[in-house]
Parts: C-alpha cells; structure tokens; sequence
C-alpha cells in the first residue's frame, strides 16, 4: 500500500492579538528549533520605555513611607492620649479627634500600598505584551516557511507568519482494507519502504490510531502510524509502500 511520509504536527505561527512592524527574525527557512525557541520580534520600543517608567513607579516607596511615618506619630499620640484619659488629663474630644487622625493615617498608608500594586500590575500588564510580541515555537521542530520579513507589518489578522513542522517522528496515514484492519492493533509495528534513485530504505512504522469508521466507498479504514526519524533519515514528502502482513 503506497502512502506519503508526512510532518506530524505542522503549525502556523501567528502574531495572535498583537500587530506591528517586524523588528527581528532569528531564524531562516530549514533551521531545527526548540519548543519555545524565540523565531521572530515586533516592534516593542514604545512598551519598552513604558515598561521602565512602570518599573520605577513600582519602587517608588516614598509615599509609602512618609504615611507609614506619620500614622506611627498620630498611634503615638494617640496611645499618650488614651493613657492620659485614664488619668483625667486628657478630654474625651482629644481622644477622639487622636483616633480619628490615626483612622484617617491608616487609610493614607491603604491607599499608598493601593497605588503601588497598581503599579505592579501595570509593569506586569506591559511585560506580557512584550512576551506577546515575541513569536516563539510552540513545538520542537523545523521552519518549513516564513511568510514575513524585517521590516514588513504582521496584523492579528496574520494567522501565517512562520511555519514550523515536526519531523520526528514523521506521520503516515493509510487507507487498508478493512479485512486486513481488523487484523491490526494500536502499536503494532508495519515493514515501511521508501524507494529512493539507488537503494530502497526500510524501517518500521508504528500504529497509533485505528479509526473505527470505515470508507463504505473504498471498503477501507484509515490507519495512522508514526515513524521515527530522530537521525533524519527521512524527509517529509517521500513516497513509501507498507508491506501488510497476511
């Protein structure tokens, strides 16, 4: 039965909700790549600056600690107070507007934390859409195409911008009779060859699903098999023929 090797996964990587111009591209067409491996930059100087006036905003602690100092006066005062009253030396209005200072210096420090995790969550807001900014891989694989250059412009729109396939293992989907499908078995191993100009290359695919629905046109079943290629051995688009036991 003839088949064709295919990638296993073949994404389509795209610059999702972001647009902008294309800054840097880190990779050409054929590299192998890392899951996460870094392909291609948009323009972030903009959020960049942006990103450090967040970060001096989220260390700022002067405010901070001017209210922390002052409602550590007004609770001083306010204990002396409290102690006085006890005594008799002190009016029950002093207490009060003593409380009532220390409330008010307690919701000034409230406010001034407030404020800096405000801040916080700004810089952490701009650093995600940096991240977003740059196209990594999702899988480990080889950049079959880039669709976009340095300098052109990527629209969320742009579902496309980089193609990345993985070749190991490859994929093979088959179309098998159905009398012999009912003879096969997930995992189960299948004899591949791949004929070539000089010599045919043998090896072994591995089922990895057997569809429980049949072609009533064809009589046959879809079989999908995996075949390793972690030596590269072979390349994706090749012609092979499985012999199927009887």
């Amino acid at each position: 039965i003839e088949a064709y090797l295919e990638p296993y996964r073949q994404v389509d990587i795209g610059s999702g909700a972001e647009a902008g111009r294309i800054t840097s591209v880190h990779v050409h067409k054929g590299d192998t790549v890392a899951k996460g491996q870094l392909l291609m930059e948009l323009d972030s100087q903009i959020l960049k600056a942006s990103l450090d006036i967040a970060i001096r905003r989220s260390e700022m602690r002067g405010k901070l600690n001017a209210a922390n100092a002052e409602m550590a006066i007004r609770r001083s005062r306010t204990d002396k107070l409290r102690a006085l009253r006890t005594d008799g030396h002190a009016t029950s209005g002093e207490l009060e507007r003593a409380e009532t200072d220390l409330a008010i210096s307690a919701a000034t420090v409230l406010l001034a934390e407030e404020e800096l995790s405000l801040f916080d969550l700004e810089r952490q807001r701009i650093e995600a859409q940096i991240v977003n900014r740059q196209l990594r891989s999702p899988i480990e694989g080889v950049v079959v195409e880039i669709h976009r250059e340095v300098g052109e412009s990527a629209l969320p729109s742009d579902q496309r911008i980089l193609t990345v396939a993985q070749l190991s293992p490859l994929k093979v989907n088959l179309q098998i009779p159905f009398a012999h499908a009912a003879k096969l078995s997930k995992g189960e191993q299948l004899k591949l060859r791949v004929p070539t100009n000089t010599k045919d290359k043998t090896t072994v695919a591995v089922i990895e699903l057997i569809s429980s629905v049949a072609d009533p046109a064809s009589g046959t079943v879809e079989v999908q098999c995996t075949v390793d290629n972690s030596q590269h051995d072979f390349a994706s688009g090749l012609k092979c023929v499985f012999d199927l036991k009887d």
